[in-house]
């Protein structure tokens, strides 16, 4: 039995070495051996149309138009801010502990989104009014209208941001 599973491993080899076209899959079962099948795997011609990793096998697809990407960011970027929960303005006003700044879609194409700040802004005022959460925007340049999104947990404030170009 272990000769017949090392013969047609050594078959299966040579014909992959001479004459790879034959054997384009990936991977190839030892037909007719008894026990777990042997399994071998044989690199795919470089050629092939099939290899993904063969740059020549077509064009990328072309890059979508801006107004597209734009778009695209908007429902990410407020899909994530849609999650965040409720707070209450007594809790920014009585704030007191570290803050985070935490950039959204303010990169590229990310500065022309719409982000929607529902979350954040009946909170704004309080944010600008508290020094200790207004401190940290303006160490970053930002102020409490860039504020779209707020977190506050156990004595941690993390301030969701989104400068528009």
């Amino acid at each position: 039995m272990f000769r017949t599973s090392i013969l047609a491993v050594t078959t299966i080899a040579a014909l992959a070495l001479t004459s790879p076209i034959l054997l384009t899959s990936q991977a190839v079962a030892a037909p007719g051996v008894a026990g777990p099948p042997i399994i071998v795997i044989i690199p795919a011609d470089p050629g092939d149309p099939g290899d993904p990793g063969n740059p020549k096998t077509g064009d990328d697809l072309p890059t979508p138009p801006d107004a597209v990407r734009v778009a695209d960011a908007e429902k990410v970027c407020n899909a994530a801010l849609g999650a965040l929960v409720k707070i209450p303005v007594k809790m920014v006003v009585a704030f007191e502990g570290s803050v985070k700044i935490v950039p959204v879609c303010n990169s590229g194409l990310g500065k022309q989104t719409n982000i929607d700040a529902a979350q954040a802004m009946p909170l704004q005022r309080a944010i600008g009014d508290n020094p200790v959460l207004s401190g940290p925007l303006d160490d970053d340049g930002l102020k409490a209208d860039d504020v779209v999104g707020v977190v506050l947990i156990e004595g941690n404030a993390t301030l969701y941001v989104h400068r528009r170009a």
